[in-house]
């Protein structure tokens, strides 16, 4: 579980990183921001734990998804879909 999450981690924070360089972000640290974004995550994934269909939006196959994806974007999908 630790490297699934380190995992996950590591792709907020290469997206911070890139955003950040582009100056597309401002205001902070990578990592700063990489924590902020995976805690308002966790309180989204709080809300649709408790839906009727959790087990779909949050299952284990989706959020490994993230990991496969190369771009910024797959962190606002993440938001809108549940875990990718």
């Amino acid at each position: 579980m630790e490297d699934h999450t380190a995992r996950r981690f590591a792709q907020v924070l290469r997206v911070m990183n890139e955003g950040l360089a582009a100056g597309e972000l401002r205001g902070g640290d990578a990592a700063g921001l990489a924590l902020v974004f995976c805690c308002l995550m966790d309180q989204h994934f709080n809300i649709l734990a408790r839906l009727p269909n959790a087990a779909a939006l949050l299952s284990p196959d989706r959020a490994d998804a993230l990991l496969s994806r190369d771009r910024a974007d797959a962190l606002v999908a993440t938001f809108y879909d549940g875990c990718g």
